[in-house]
């Protein structure tokens, strides 16, 4: 063999050399980007759901503040209520003093009423029976 002959073999196993090399380099490229791309792909799909879970979140956020807000508004409704209630005892419990009160003087007076109307009865049964005395004796004296 000649030099030019084996210069050329020797370059000629160089390229091939080179080109196995460039063939495995750009077939773990490949490899790589299929990787890339599938993991690409992946987060895509998670990024998508996770902005759907998000979504889904925001909804029930808002539909929880609103719950909230018409509890609240409820809770003060009920608070008020209660309160008016309160003043209505306290303004029915007073009437109920007075009425005690009221009643308990009634029955004083009853009581003082009804021994006054006693002596009043016994005064009259002795002044009828006076009086009766009285008219026989008259009736007596003009006979």
């Amino acid at each position: 063999m000649n030099t030019t002959e084996s210069s050329t073999g020797e370059l000629n196993d160089s390229h091939q050399g080179q080109a196995h090399g460039a063939e495995a380099n750009s077939k773990d490229a490949q490899d790589k980007w299929i990787a890339s791309d599938y993991e690409v792909f992946t987060l895509r799909d998670k990024v998508s759901l996770l902005e759907k879970q998000l979504k889904d979140s925001k909804i029930q956020l808002l539909n929880v503040k609103s719950t909230s807000i018409e509890y609240q508004n409820l809770y003060n409704v009920v608070c008020s209520e209660v309160r008016n209630t309160k003043t209505h005892i306290v303004g029915l419990k007073e009437t109920v003093f007075n009425v005690k009160s009221r009643a308990n003087i009634a029955e004083a007076n009853c009581k003082l009423f009804t021994e006054t109307n006693s002596k009043l009865n016994e005064e009259f049964n002795l002044l009828k029976g006076d009086g009766q005395c009285l008219w026989k004796w008259i009736c007596l004296r003009n006979s």
